[in-house]
């Protein structure tokens, strides 16, 4: 099921255009990325970010953003890939780094989706409920 806003709250007259990602808010970001800083990948969970690295992969050269995980794992994400990574949420340099391959960070993901489609349930029951209410007739004054 798929809750849209326009369900909830009916259409706008305004509409906000869409905010699409450009290549240049990408590189901006992770020029703003510094080593240590705490990042987190949409496949892989959160992990620190090391720096830029050139490897050697297929007898090329690639650029790619280096990323460490819990028990010494590594992530070398090529540079083309980079919208599948985000800053930390939050100024904590201490947060828990999840281990490549685990299933710790798919779990997380699939608990909050699971709290987000509560969440819209709820939404929906509200505000039906406030449109099956009969409300009071108002008679205007005389005056």
């Amino acid at each position: 099921v798929v809750v849209a806003e326009q369900d909830i709250l009916g259409d706008r007259l305004i509409r906000r255009s869409k905010r699409k990602k450009r290549a240049s808010d990408f590189i901006a970001e992770a020029s703003s990325l510094s080593s240590g800083d705490i990042v987190v990948h949409a496949d892989h969970g959160i992990g620190r970010f090391i720096g830029l690295r050139t490897i050697e992969a297929v007898g090329a050269p690639h650029d790619c953003l280096e990323i460490h995980y819990a028990g010494d794992d590594r992530l070398f994400l090529p540079v083309e890939n980079i919208e599948l990574l985000s800053r930390y949420g939050s100024d904590s340099a201490e947060a828990p780094l999840d281990k490549l391959g685990g299933g710790a960070w798919q779990a997380r993901k699939a608990r909050l989706k699971k709290r987000l489609l509560d969440m819209a349930g709820q939404l929906i029951r509200i505000a039906a409920e406030r449109q099956m209410r009969a409300a009071p007739a108002m008679i205007p004054a005389d005056g």
